[in-house]
């Protein structure tokens, strides 16, 4: 959310969904923890008071969504202790310099865009091949580190304007430098 545009559609998605938490752990907690979520409700800029509202009702309305995140979640397991391993190993400093190459035999992977994984891992550069159950092996990147956003990847460098940055996090400072203007 911090490395995209500020009228980024991925990053006002982002906004809503913490705002949408944020109701609904304020209208749960406050039962709890009655002058925190009252406090923490006011400090939002929402009217009333918190203690006032109904409990949020719960809906699944995406499907087989908890089942994709059991699944990733599982799979984040397995790149995590890939990665401690290698830190251990002193390979690596930080999961961000690792070249994660994952092997799933599950079909979630394929569902989902590469970078959207490497967001949700926490990761620089990742490769997924299927393979018949989920293992990870982790090597150092050989990409350079972004200044703005501190993933590693291939087009940091590549600029003339903005050398330490990536593509993604260039065009971001180059829309910000022009709405400066």
């Amino acid at each position: 959310m911090y490395c995209d545009a500020p009228d980024s559609p991925r990053r006002r998605a982002t906004q809503i969904a913490m705002h949408t938490i944020f109701d609904a752990l304020c209208r749960l907690l406050a039962p709890i923890l009655v002058f925190t979520a009252e406090e923490a409700w006011r400090h939002s800029g929402a009217g009333g008071s918190v203690h006032l509202l109904e409990l949020p009702k719960t809906q699944d309305r995406h499907g087989g969504a908890n089942a994709q995140i059991a699944e990733l979640l599982k799979l984040r397991g397995v790149i995590g202790q890939a990665i401690e391993h290698a830190r251990q190993e002193k390979l690596i400093g930080n999961a961000l310099e690792a070249a994660v190459v994952l092997f799933s035999d599950s079909d979630v992977t394929s569902k989902i865009d590469k970078e959207e994984l490497e967001e949700f891992f926490i990761l620089s550069d990742l490769t997924v091949h299927q393979g018949k159950e989920p293992s990870a092996s982790v090597t150092k990147t050989s990409y350079k580190k972004c200044a703005r956003c501190w993933r590693h990847r291939t087009a940091v460098g590549a600029s003339k304007t903005h050398p330490d940055l990536c593509d993604r996090c260039e065009s971001v400072v180059t829309a910000l430098e022009k709405t400066a203007r």
